[in-house]
Parts: C-alpha cells; sequence; structure tokens
C-alpha cells in the first residue's frame, strides 16, 4: 500500500482484511479512498454502510445506502436495508417509502421472512416491512373511510373493512369458488357467480338500443391498426401464452375510458359510442372501476385462460362484430356473442377468448359494480380505492433520494 497507495485491488483487500479482523475504522478509512478512486461502486458503497452501521454512525449508514441505491436503483435489497436503518432513527414515514419501493422492484421480497436460505437479519427485515406497510395501507383505508362513516353512521361497512389487497401481498385467501382468483382486490362475502343476466341492469336497453350506431362506428370510424395498441405490452418476459399478444394488435384495443379517466379525443372520435357510455355513467354514479374500449381480436388470436383484478366490479362485453369460430368460456360456461346481445360476467372468474375465424372480432367492453354491493359499499370503494392508488403512485425514488 506504501509503495502503491491508488491501487483499487490493494485498497479493498486491505480493507477486508480490516473489517474480518474488527478494525473497522481503518476498514472505513480505506473504503472512503476507494470511493474516491471509484464514487459510483456499488459493493464498496453497501460495505461502507455495513461498517458504519456497525459503528452505530446511523446518519453516515443511511447516506451510504442512499448512495448505493442512487448507483444501482434496481437493487430491492438495497431499499430493504435502507428501511431498517430509517426505522433505527425513528423516521417510520422514510421507511415506509423505501419499504414499497423494495417491493415494486422485488414482488415477492416479502416471502423471503418464510424462506430458510436466507439469511436472518434479511428475513427480520422482511418480515418488519411487511407489517409496515400493511399497518400504512390499512391507515390509509381508515382515513378514507372516515366520511363515508359520519355520512352513513350504523351502515355495515364490514366487508369493506375486510377488503383483501393482493397487490402488495401474496395473502393465503380462502376464495368461495374453486375457479375464482381476483388479482387485484377481493371483497369476500360477495356472491361467487360467474354469469349475470341482462335484466338485472337497467342501463342495458339503453345500450343495445344503441347498437347500430356504434356498429357503425366500429366499422366505419375505427381503424384497427392505427386507432388500437396491444393490450398486453410489457416489454419483460411473459408467460408462454401470452407471448404472442405481448406487443402486439393481435389482440388490439381502443380506449374511451381508462382507469377513470375519460379519452377526449376518442369520446370526439366515437360520439354515438361515447353517448352510450355517458347513459351509463349516469345510473352507476361512480367512475372508480370504469374501464370501456373497443376490443379488437384479429384472425387466429387466442387470449389465454386468466383471472381479473376484482370481484367488486363484472365485466360487460357488447358484441358489434361477430364472425363464426369465435368464443369465450368463463369458468365452466362456453358462449358465443350475438350481435347486439350484452354479456356480463366475473372476470375474476378464469375465463378465456379466441378467434378461430380469418376475419377480425370487435367488442366494446366495459365494467359496472357487482349488484351484491349496497350503495354505501359503492361509496366506500369510491373513496378507498382512489387514496390507496394515489399514495402508491406518489412513491419515487425521486421522492426517497431528495432533501
Amino acid at each position: 500500500m506504501q509503495r502503491f497507495p491508488d491501487d483499487p485491488g490493494l485498497i479493498q483487500f486491505l480493507s477486508g482484511i480490516y473489517y474480518t479482523s474488527g478494525r473497522l475504522a481503518d476498514a472505513r478509512t480505506l473504503m472512503r479512498r476507494y470511493l474516491e478512486l471509484d464514487p459510483g461502486n456499488v459493493q464498496c458503497l453497501q460495505g461502507l454502510a455495513t461498517v458504519e452501521q456497525k459503528l452505530k454512525k446511523l446518519e453516515l449508514t443511511i447516506k451510504a445506502q442512499l448512495d448505493a441505491i442512487e448507483a444501482d436503483p434496481g437493487n430491492a435489497f438495497s431499499f430493504l436495508r435502507l428501511a431498517g436503518s430509517y426505522m433505527s432513527v425513528g423516521d417510520r414515514e422514510k421507511a415506509i417509502t423505501a419499504t414499497f419501493l423494495a417491493y415494486d422492484r422485488h414482488v415477492k421480497i416479502f416471502n423471503m421472512a418464510d424462506d430458510p436460505q436466507v439469511a436472518a437479519n434479511l428475513k427480520k427485515l422482511a418480515a418488519d416491512g411487511e407489517v409496515l406497510l400493511r399497518e400504512k395501507l390499512a391507515e390509509i383505508q381508515d382515513q378514507a373511510l372516515r366520511g363515508v362513516k359520519e355520512a352513513h353512521p350504523g351502515a355495515d361497512l364490514s366487508r369493506i373493512e375486510g377488503l383483501v389487497w393482493r397487490d402488495v401481498f401474496a395473502d393465503k385467501v380462502a376464495f368461495q369458488h374453486d375457479q375464482q382468483r381476483p388479482q387485484w382486490l377481493y371483497l369476500p362475502g360477495l356472491e361467487p357467480r360467474a354469469l349475470f343476466e341482462r335484466s338485472e341492469f337497467s342501463w342495458v336497453k339503453g345500450l343495445e338500443a344503441a347498437f347500430p350506431d356504434i356498429r357503425t362506428e366500429a366499422l366505419e370510424v375505427l381503424d384497427p391498426d392505427k386507432d388500437t395498441v396491444p393490450y398486453i405490452d410489457t416489454g419483460q418476459e411473459v408467460q408462454e401464452g401470452w407471448k404472442k399478444l405481448d406487443g402486439s394488435r393481435q389482440w388490439g384495443v381502443a380506449h374511451l375510458f381508462k382507469e377513470g379517466q375519460r379519452n377526449p379525443q376518442a369520446y370526439k372520435k366515437f360520439p354515438a359510442t361515447a353517448a352510450a357510455l355517458d347513459a351509463i355513467l349516469k345510473s352507476q354514479k361512480s367512475e372508480t372501476f370504469m374501464e370501456a374500449f373497443f376490443s379488437v381480436l384479429k384472425p387466429g388470436a387466442e387470449i389465454p385462460p386468466h383471472f381479473g383484478q376484482t370481484n367488486a366490479a363484472l365485466t360487460v362485453h357488447f358484441p358489434l362484430v361477430i364472425p363464426e369460430r369465435v368464443g369465450i368460456r368463463v369458468a365452466n360456461h362456453r358462449h358465443t356473442w350475438r350481435p347486439g346481445e350484452t354479456f356480463i360476467f366475473d372476470d375474476s372468474f378464469e375465463h378465456k377468448a379466441w378467434n378461430r375465424s380469418d376475419q377480425i372480432r370487435i367488442v366494446l367492453i366495459l365494467g359496472d359494480w357487482h349488484p351484491g354491493l349496497t350503495a354505501v359499499e359503492r361509496a366506500a370503494l369510491d373513496v378507498c380505492v382512489p387514496a390507496r392508488l394515489d399514495w402508491m403512485g406518489g412513491i419515487t425514488l425521486e421522492k426517497l433520494l431528495g432533501p
């Protein structure tokens, strides 16, 4: 070291010897020297954070951990360790932020608590992080429901309070039906029924009366290539059955309503369809679960079996262009669409669809509440779902790294 004071390999080697022999202050000095030569070295930053932690320099630990995250923002474990440090200094909100960002980078990170191959310290961090995030999300829901409880004193909101959010936690849920697996939000106590009658919904007659005009827009105004985007577009590795659809307009959609927001351009381009949707919204009195889009399934395309997001809302298919040899299966029920006749089902049941013809299939797809929900329960979902999504959407790396 005296002969070659700037040799990174020597610095790293000797700092390791100092660390393992308990000379932590000397190890820290060499690590800092190494970082002068290579400021963004993640391994060294993580090592420095460990040394600072053992020296009980928690503020310096957090700084090194933040520097390591800035250098490698994709490492979920770095966020989990940072969350533990923030809890040690009493900063619960930043610990929650770091925990959520750890999950955002590794959706199964909380499963480590039950993995015998994971180191004990990481298992504890995972277990503590899961508790912390559960508590925060419960607080958000409780706060959102206060206004509903005040407006409807004595109303039964036990089902809402028992919501099972499956987007963050892989809960073991006892579903009421063996073919039902909502992927995001499960509301226990709702009747587990795959298919629903058109007569159960007051807006169906109005929608079906508008069929000629909506179908004309689908045939004459909608361009299946220019107006649609791939329904599946992950840019990541997907399961075998979805590879042909990922990033492809084999299953293309043109949104008029997405995530509760109107698409102004589509509303202007498809006025008859937009008017029919607005009439439905007046009867629903909510836009929380509203999605509406033309679904174009091209010849030869097949949508693999899958489960929808929630059992609190139903999926509505309004068939517009239906060639032969197309169909859908919901649970054990096979169905062939009939143009102009609404088909309503709970897509949290397993379902698949196919187009084995040589023509495109076009269906207008939208959503509605499960009729088993009370008006107060719908009002409750109208506030607690957006509150949760708003909080989750506001958690960013920039927020964590900022001043």
